[in-house]
C-alpha cells in the first residue's frame, strides 16, 4: 500500500534574536555583565541569554585565529543562520533568524526540512549593518554614548530602539535591493540641477544655522550635502519609515519621535509657525565618525521634501518662521518643472527588466519595483548569489551567466565598482544571442 504523503508546506525565514555583547573580562559566574542588550522571539531567561552570547564570541575567538583580518560574518546551524558584525572595536551585533522549512506529512507524522541554504549571508550581514547605521544616526555610536553618558544609558536606549526597529523588518523579504541598500535618484537638467543647487546654497547662507541639506522629490534623491555613510541611513529612514508613519498616528515605527500632524510645511520643527506657543518637535541626530549632533528639520511641499540638519536645541521660532517663508517661494518655482522630470521617467517604457547599481554613489536604477513587477523567489536568489559572488570571490568575477531550469536566462556583471543584473525570458536562445542582447 503506497505510503499517504501531504503536499509540502513553505516556512519562510523568521526573526529569531538579536543581542549586541562586549567582550570585556569578567569574573566567573558573572559572564551576564557582557551582555548590552538581548532581545528574542521566544523569551529566555538571563542564563540562556548568557550561553547564546558565550557561544558567540567562543566563534569570533576561534575563526580569528584562521583570520585574524576578517572577522567571523556568518555561521550556518540546521535551524538557524547567524550573522556576526562588530561595527566599532569591542561591540559585537550578533543577528540571528530561523530558516525556511519545508513541513510535510508521511503516514500521519510531520517531516521538517530546513533550508539553510536559502538564507543569504550577505543580505542577513547587510540587515545588521542597517541596523547599527539607523541606530547611530539618532543615538550615536556605542563608544559615543559609552564614553559621554554610561554603559546604563547605552543599555537603555538599545532598549528602547531595536525592539520596535526589528518588529518593522521582513526577514521573509531578504533580496538583492534590500542588499545593495541603494537610492533612487531623479536625473534632472542642467539647468534645473544648477537652480536647485542654488536653491540650497541661498538657504544655507541666509540661515547659518543650516549645515547639511538635503532635496528629495517623491522618494527620489536630487541633491545631498552628506557624506555617502550618513545619507543611505537617512535616506533609508525618509523613505521607508517616515511615509509609513502616516498611517500609525503620526509615531515612527523605529523611534520615540513624534511627527507634525501636517501633510505640508514643517515635518518635524514646529507645529504651527504662527502659533507663539506651538510645540517643536525636532529629533536629533549623530552625523560623522565624531558623532556631531544636530537637529533635523524636515520640510515637504508639493511633493518635495527637504531635509535641514541645524544647529542642537534650535527653538528659535523666528528662524523657523522665515526659513518657512522662504521655502514656499522656491518650491513654487521648482514644483512644476520637478513634475514634468518625474512624469516623463515615470512614462518611459523599459524594454528589458534589470538592476543597476553603482557602489561609488549608491544610484540603483531598476525596472523591476517601480513598475511591479514580480520576481520568482528562485529568481531572486540567483540575483543574491550571483551578488555575493562578485562581493565575496577572491577570482574577482565579472561576469555570470546562469540559465535556468524554465529557459530564463540571468545575466550578471561587474566593472569598475558597477553592478548590472538582467533577466531573460527568452526560450531557446544561445549564449551567443543572449550576450549581443546584454551589449
Amino acid at each position: 500500500m503506497a505510503a499517504s504523503v501531504v503536499p509540502n508546506t513553505y516556512n519562510p525565514a523568521t526573526f529569531s534574536s538579536l543581542f549586541v555583547f562586549t567582550p570585556k573580562n569578567t569574573a566567573e559566574g558573572q559572564e551576564h555583565e557582557k551582555i548590552l542588550f538581548f532581545h528574542s522571539a521566544i523569551p529566555m531567561s538571563v542564563e540562556e541569554q548568557t550561553r547564546h552570547v558565550g557561544l558567540s564570541e567562543a566563534l569570533v575567538n576561534f575563526t580569528s585565529k584562521f583570520s585574524p583580518l576578517q572577522p567571523c560574518e556568518a555561521v550556518h546551524f540546521e535551524k538557524h543562520t547567524s550573522s556576526f558584525y562588530q561595527p566599532e572595536k569591542d561591540f559585537w551585533v550578533i543577528l540571528r533568524v530561523n530558516n525556511p522549512s519545508s513541513t510535510k506529512t508521511r503516514d500521519g507524522k510531520t517531516v521538517t526540512e530546513y533550508k539553510e541554504n536559502d538564507v543569504d549571508d550577505t543580505a542577513l550581514h547587510t540587515i545588521s549593518e542597517q541596523c547599527y547605521a539607523i541606530f547611530k544616526l539618532f543615538h550615536g555610536s556605542f563608544r559615543y554614548i559609552m564614553d559621554n553618558f554610561s554603559e546604563d544609558v547605552l543599555k537603555q536606549k538599545l532598549q528602547n530602539f531595536f525592539p520596535r526597529y526589528l518588529d518593522s523588518l521582513k526577514f521573509d523579504q531578504m533580496d538583492l535591493f534590500s542588499t545593495l541598500e541603494g537610492i533612487h535618484f531623479l536625473p534632472v537638467d542642467k539647468n534645473v540641477y544648477l537652480r536647485i543647487q542654488c536653491f540650497i546654497n541661498l538657504a544655507e547662507n541666509n540661515f547659518p544655522k543650516i549645515h547639511y541639506s538635503s532635496f528629495l522629490y517623491r522618494d527620489h534623491l536630487v541633491w545631498s550635502g552628506l557624506e555617502q555613510d550618513d545619507m543611505r541611513p537617512l535616506y533609508r529612514y525618509l523613505v521607508t519609515y517616515l511615509n509609513n508613519s502616516q498611517d500609525n498616528n503620526n509615531n515612527t515605527p523605529v523611534l520615540n519621535i513624534t511627527q507634525n500632524a501636517v501633510q505640508e510645511g514643517f515635518i518635524t520643527g514646529p507645529e504651527n509657525v504662527e502659533d507663539g506657543k506651538t510645540k517643536f518637535n525636532v529629533p536629533s541626530v549623530y552625523i560623522g565618525q565624531k558623532d556631531e549632533l544636530f537637529d533635523m528639520v524636515i520640510y515637504r511641499l508639493q511633493e518635495i521634501t527637504t531635509v535641514f540638519l541645524i544647529d542642537a536645541h534650535t527653538n528659535d521660532r523666528n528662524f523657523f518662521k522665515q526659513l518657512d517663508s522662504f521655502i514656499a517661494t522656491q518650491y513654487d518655482f521648482l514644483a512644476p518643472i520637478l513634475e514634468d522630470h518625474y512624469l516623463k521617467k515615470q512614462g518611459f517604457e523599459e524594454q528589458y527588466r534589470y538592476i543597476y547599481f553603482n557602489h561609488m554613489n549608491c544610484a540603483l536604477k531598476t525596472s523591476l519595483k517601480e513598475k511591479g513587477a514580480i520576481i520568482p523567489k528562485e529568481t531572486m536568489k540567483m540575483l543574491n548569489d550571483i551578488h555575493s559572488d562578485f562581493t565575496r570571490s577572491p577570482e574577482n568575477i565579472g561576469e555570470v551567466l546562469i540559465r535556468t531550469q524554465n529557459d530564463r536566462w540571468i545575466v550578471g556583471r561587474r566593472s569598475d565598482q558597477r553592478e548590472f543584473y538582467v533577466i531573460f525570458d527568452h526560450k531557446n536562445s544561445h549564449l551567443i544571442e543572449i550576450n549581443e542582447e546584454v551589449k
